[in-house]
């Protein structure tokens, strides 16, 4: 019927999309945050994990070599800090420079990793 290649491959896209599509679903959280006009009884903690974990996907992808791993969980990564963003944006008491912070250390991770990933 189908070769084992082929089955690898559409497995493989499939979990491609739904991981991406996953990803995506703190726009729900962002949505109730616009309707709200504010943060109130909302946690940024989905955010911050799911910025923690595709950060320490890519990291394995980046060690294993799997390009697929990286593109798919960079992507969750900036999906993960825009949506941490819009919600700080709309957060009634702000910490001074967390942003920057935020921003800052985004930076020095990248700077940790792509020297890692080239091999020379």
């Amino acid at each position: 019927m189908y070769s084992t290649e082929t089955a690898k491959t559409i497995v493989g896209d499939l979990a491609l999309v739904f991981t991406i599509v996953n990803y995506a679903s703190g726009v729900q959280i962002c949505r109730k945050v616009r309707e709200k006009g504010g943060t109130h009884d909302l946690s940024p903690l989905p955010f911050l994990a799911g910025m923690l974990a595709t950060f320490l996907w890519f990291e394995y992808g980046v060690m294993k070599g799997d390009s697929i791993l990286v593109w798919v969980n960079s992507i969750g990564f900036l999906l993960q800090m825009m949506f941490l963003c819009y919600f700080y944006s709309y957060t009634k008491v702000k910490t001074p420079n967390i942003m920057g912070a935020l921003i800052t250390a985004c930076q020095l991770a990248l700077f940790v990793i792509y020297p890692a990933a080239k091999q020379y």
